[in-house]
């Protein structure tokens, strides 16, 4: 009796967010084809994404995914978020009343409340 060849393409489902997209993986791909149609159904970019239900821990580029772990019926976790976060500074520092010079505004009083005795 023959032995059975592995599949090439499985199919899985990916959670990401509160959806769950249903996915055929070609095996034979590398992990980069993988995570770009992961990203033009999400919108999510690669290289923010983070896959978890994976034998690695970091999907590369050119990562075998015969190697991967992947099963028909296998469910795998997304994280990422397709919206740019914008990270500016803002136009003007903030400055709080504990970083004035000598820890005190101008218009507080600055007894903490102790006397000297002598």
């Amino acid at each position: 009796m023959a032995a059975a060849a592995a599949p090439t393409t499985v199919a899985v489902k990916v959670k990401w967010n509160k959806e769950v997209l249903n996915l055929d993986v070609d095996l034979s791909a590398p992990g980069g084809i993988f995570k770009a149609q992961l990203q033009s159904l999400t919108g999510v970019p690669a290289d923010r994404m983070k896959l978890m239900g994976l034998k690695t821990a970091n999907l590369t580029d050119d990562f075998d995914m015969t190697k991967s772990g992947l099963a028909n019926g296998k469910t795998i976790m997304m994280i990422g978020n397709a919206e740019q976060i914008d990270l500016a500074k803002p136009a003007e520092a903030r400055t709080f009343r504990e970083d004035q010079v000598g820890g005190h505004a101008d218009d507080e009083a600055m007894s903490n409340g102790l006397t000297n005795i002598a």
